[in-house]
């Protein structure tokens, strides 16, 4: 079998983010937030994502105040980009936090796999 191994982006973000694009080969986004806050990202835009796409989210964000909100089935996003988390809590990455999704095709959501 062959070795599938994601590619590595790193995105600053300065305000929240609403149906958050990423290229089709990214599996692994380190996100930089700048905003002297915390900051909400309420999806990923699924177009052509296929069933089962894994991605992790790292916040890479140098102060600790700079927290990355991941929220739940938040209508600031299309249904199809929205998480979808356990216990509909959102996910709060802290500086070096993230967490891993995959894409269930049959939900049409990003269901949440860990996070640390």
């Amino acid at each position: 079998g062959a070795t599938v191994t994601p590619s590595v982006a790193t995105a600053t973000v300065t305000t929240s983010q609403s149906d958050y694009t990423i290229a089709n080969n990214i599996g692994y986004i380190r996100l930089n937030n700048t905003s002297g806050g915390s900051i909400n990202v309420s999806g990923i835009l699924s177009t052509g994502v296929p069933n089962g796409r894994t991605v992790i989210i790292v916040n890479v964000s140098a102060a600790p105040a700079d927290v990355i909100q991941l929220t739940n089935l938040d209508g600031s996003s299309a249904s199809a980009n929205q998480f979808d988390m356990p216990g509909a809590q959102p996910i709060l990455l802290s500086q070096k936090g993230d967490a891993t999704f995959i894409y269930d095709a049959t939900l049409s959501k990003w269901e949440l796999v860990s996070t640390n």
